[in-house]
């Protein structure tokens, strides 16, 4: 498919050049990150030849206009950015102009979406650093198993994992209950819970 060929094409070879990435570092240097920027690059700002090849003119693209911002947390920065097919011209000015207007929703809703995403995506292993903090005598092997449960794999996903049977799996967990205390998953998250709140 074309689209993941150009995506990429850019992240491997033309993220770098990216007009956003200047914008972003000016505006930071400038305001600290705190306001929303809305940066507008034609396929003409491009002087790279095969990274408007690739990322403008194959898949005939006019323009973009992209909204940024910083986060404090973390570091990062958001982007949301709308492309203009060639067919339809460059973006006029009451777009541009009605894009700016909502910038503050959607970048609102899109930093809400970025915090699930990572809170998502980090709550098991933050869960587990918490586990080993209250029971640092548990082993690798309890670490890792520890790891599995918390991602909410069960013993028969474990099993494979770990190289073991499924039978093993759930003689681990049950021991790797009585460790810590808990005759459960339900009561290990709670365990989590109440030595975070304590």
């Amino acid at each position: 498919m074309q689209i993941s060929r150009i995506s990429r094409d850019y992240v491997e070879r033309f993220h770098s050049l990216d007009g956003n990435r200047q914008a972003m570092l000016d505006h930071r240097a400038k305001y600290g990150g705190a306001r929303i920027l809305a940066q507008l690059q034609s396929v003409e700002d491009i002087t790279h030849r095969d990274y408007r090849r690739v990322c403008y003119e194959q898949p005939q693209i006019s323009q973009r206009m992209a909204l940024l911002n910083h986060q404090e947390e973390g570091g990062a920065w958001l982007s949301i950015n709308f492309y203009r097919g060639r067919e339809h011209g460059n973006f006029n000015q009451r777009e541009i102009e009605f894009i700016e207007s909502v910038a503050p929703l959607l970048i609102q809703v899109t930093r809400l979406h970025y915090r699930a995403f990572i809170e998502a995506n980090q709550m098991p292993s933050l869960l587990r650093q918490r586990v080993e903090l209250l029971f640092p005598e548990l082993t690798r092997r309890d670490r890792e198993l520890l790891r599995h449960l918390l991602s909410g794999l069960g013993a028969e996903d474990i099993a494979p994992l770990m190289g073991i049977q499924r039978s093993s799996a759930a003689t681990y967990i049950k021991r790797l209950y009585r460790k810590v205390g808990v005759s459960g998953h339900r009561e290990l998250l709670g365990l989590v819970v109440r030595s975070r709140w304590s």
